[in-house]
Formats: C-alpha cells, sequence, structure tokens
C-alpha cells in the first residue's frame, strides 16, 4: 500500500522529513486504518502523534488548533486537569517508565473519530494542504453527516469522481475504500483531488 506522501526506497536509505510529511504519514494510516475498522488502538496512537505535532507547529506559527479552541474555553485551574485527562490513552499506550503494571480503563474506540476530523482541520488550517486520504475521509463525513459543517471540505471533483463509480451515487464506507484499493494499484493521485481512471463497483450484498 502507497501511503499519500510516501516515496518508495531502499530501506537502508535515510529518509528527509518535515514535521508536514510525519503528520501527513501519520493521518493517512490513521485515516486507512479507521475505515477499515482495524485496531483502534493503532489508530489513537497515530492521530494523537499528529495531533500534538500539530498542535505545537501552529502554536509557533500562530495558527489556531482545534485543541487550543477547547483549552481556551476551559477555566485556567481546570485546564491542566482537563488536558492531563484528553492525553491520558495515549500516554499510556507510548509510555510504560511509570505505569509498567497498570491497567488503562479510559479509553474509548469511539473518540477517533472526532479525534481524526480535528486533526485534519488542523493540517489544513497549519499547512494549508491536503491529501487523498484527508480527502477521502472528509467526502465520507460530508454524506455521513449532513448537517455537520465543517470549516473545510473534500473537493467537489473527488466527490464527483467517488459518486460516479457507483450504481446509486453515493459516497459511503464501501465506495471509499474501493477508490483507495483502485488508486493503490494505479499508484498516482493528482493535487487538486483528481482521480485516475477507476473502476467502476458493484455493491457488496452486506451494506456497512
Amino acid at each position: 500500500v502507497r501511503i499519500s506522501g510516501a516515496t518508495s526506497l531502499d530501506m537502508t536509505d535515510a529518509l528527509l522529513l518535515t514535521k508536514q510529511d510525519v503528520v501527513q504519514r501519520e493521518l493517512a494510516t490513521a485515516i486507512r486504518l479507521y475505515l477499515r475498522e482495524a485496531d483502534p488502538v493503532a489508530v489513537h496512537v497515530l492521530v494523537s502523534a499528529a495531533a500534538e505535532i500539530l498542535h505545537v507547529v501552529g502554536t509557533v506559527n500562530g495558527k489556531y488548533t482545534t485543541r487550543a479552541m477547547w483549552l481556551d474555553h476551559i477555566k485556567d485551574e481546570y485546564r491542566s486537569l482537563i488536558e492531563g485527562a484528553m492525553k491520558e490513552p495515549f500516554n499510556f499506550m507510548k509510555h510504560a517508565g511509570r505505569d509498567a503494571q497498570e491497567t488503562l480503563q479510559s479509553f474509548k474506540p469511539k473518540i477517533n473519530g472526532p479525534m481524526l476530523l480535528f486533526a485534519c482541520q488542523d493540517f489544513m488550517t497549519i499547512f494549508e494542504s491536503t491529501f487523498l486520504e484527508l480527502n477521502l475521509f472528509l467526502a465520507l463525513l460530508e454524506n455521513e453527516k449532513p448537517d455537520f459543517q465543517p470549516n473545510y471540505k473534500a473537493p467537489d471533483i473527488l466527490k464527483d469522481a467517488i459518486k460516479g463509480l457507483t450504481e446509486d451515487a453515493t459516497i459511503d464506507r464501501e465506495a471509499v475504500l474501493h477508490v483507495l484499493d483502485q488508486v493503490d494499484e494505479v499508484d498516482r493521485y493528482t493535487r487538486d483531488g483528481r482521480l485516475p481512471n477507476l473502476k467502476p463497483f458493484r455493491r457488496s450484498s452486506r451494506r456497512r
């Protein structure tokens, strides 16, 4: 599978990475796992790591992130407590120095969806850029929750391309996964949201 932004290389080569590169790869992988309903722990670690970088880079560059917005609405005396509770699952999943024998009881996998949305919004705010997985995730969200109006939306040209692949012109998880599978086969995607020539597909008998 070719993740958006990744390049082919010999494993002995060194990667030259910017913070944007790292966040894009983390979010692209997290979105792919999320769409396939894969391990929620892996999704949470990836999106949390991306969110941390986004928060710091946004602060340094004077960009207002979702995390900063939430914290600004919390009283000063409670801010560190609330922030600690928000980070608890991620800290447990990435460290073991202080809690090697402990058990995590506060992780709720349903939080991954909103976290991915906020991270995608922050990515576009900070880097003023998008990538395939991000646009597909937003396109799916717009279809599933039409009353929700995010700050940024997927390009119409991409949404129209997805609808053209299906018999009922619907953007759902099955259609989005089909697009990802097809794009992986041809291994190309244009920055303006246009897709290569993709094969239409028939839906499975079991709809998600």
